[in-house]
């Protein structure tokens, strides 16, 4: 096993500043006045050590979310901008509110595919409505929320799983077939886990829940999501780690279900799911890719330049044991 230490790092071995994307003495110092130097964030990434489980349990932070500029709008390049739009019904996931979720792909100033979060709406069932059952009503809803926002059907999803596929048949009979039918707990795809990781997600992530989540990070890291809501991150740093079946070197993460989130933690993720929803459609219906906001960033970025990458090639068998 390769530890390396920024403490330690040849900046500071050297005395001067040897490597541009090296911290120096002077700099680590600074961050240890300002955030101290035992918190999360500065022993993994400065000291490259594991944190205890308590936090390591949490899918995300805030400050990763605020540092990636994910809580900021987009500024397009042009108009050819698509609708995006998911529905999170509460009885087919065990969740507790029906969350519709729409959203916004298209070039950013940079000529970058992105995709923004515009609005979150919940559903309000009518019980003196008896011409419509509750699913009818949610999809009538759904269906007119979407239209009145120029979504088309081909970019709308909604969560099939569980009684999800009873709800699919009323979405096809009163809307359209078009719909996309996202099935959260099904196995993950072969999708590349990241621009610079080729493992298929399947190998990484127990389920297509965890598989979206997890996307969200590396295109946050590319700089390709904006709009996100202060009730959204919320439910983004609630939502944890299942580690109750991990055995043995090769892990694959699992989150803990919605149903189990509301009876441990005191509130089911829908809000936040919807938006995961969205971000599913915009990957698998209209290419939002990071790869080419990576290659970009590449540029002007060393440590993640093709150069330095090759530089530490020989250690990669090392890390993925």
């Amino acid at each position: 096993c390769l530890h390396f230490d920024l403490l330690k790092n040849p900046n500071i071995e050297a005395g001067y500043r040897k490597y541009a994307w090296m911290p120096t003495q002077e700099e680590i110092d600074e961050e240890i006045a300002v955030h101290g130097g035992n918190t999360a964030a500065f022993w993994q990434m400065y000291r490259g050590f594991w944190v205890t489980g308590d936090v390591t349990d949490h899918v995300f932070t805030e400050s990763e979310v605020i540092n990636a500029k994910g809580m900021e709008k987009a500024i397009w390049l042009d108009n050819t901008l698509v609708r995006v739009s998911f529905l999170d019904p509460s009885f087919t996931n065990g969740g507790d509110r029906t969350m519709a979720c729409f959203g916004t792909v298209g070039k950013n100033l940079d000529g970058i595919k992105t995709l923004q979060f515009d609005e979150f709406i919940q559903f309000k069932e009518d019980i003196t409505n008896t011409s419509l059952t509750r699913t009818q009503q949610a999809v009538q809803w759904w269906r007119v929320a979407c239209i009145d926002r120029g979504v088309a059907p081909r970019y709308a999803g909604y969560d099939g799983t569980g009684a999800g596929g009873p709800f699919g048949d009323v979405v096809d009979t009163l809307w359209s077939k078009e719909t996309m039918r996202v099935l959260f707990g099904s196995r993950a795809s072969d999708i590349p886990v990241s621009a610079y990781d080729p493992t298929p997600a399947h190998e990484r992530y127990v389920n297509t829940s965890a598989e979206i989540w997890y996307s969200l990070k590396e295109y946050l890291r590319a700089n390709q999501i904006r709009g996100i809501d202060r009730q959204m991150l919320s439910e983004m740093v609630g939502r944890k780690l299942d580690r109750s079946g991990e055995r043995g070197l090769n892990i694959r993460l699992k989150l803990v279900p919605k149903a189990e989130m509301k009876i441990k933690y005191g509130f089911s993720p829908d809000y936040c799911e919807s938006g995961m929803g969205v971000l599913h459609i915009a990957r698998l219906r209209l290419s939002l890719d990071s790869s080419a906001a990576i290659r970009q960033q590449d540029k002007v970025n060393p440590t993640s330049n093709p150069s330095f990458k090759k530089a530490f090639k020989k250690y990669n068998d090392v890390y993925r044991v």
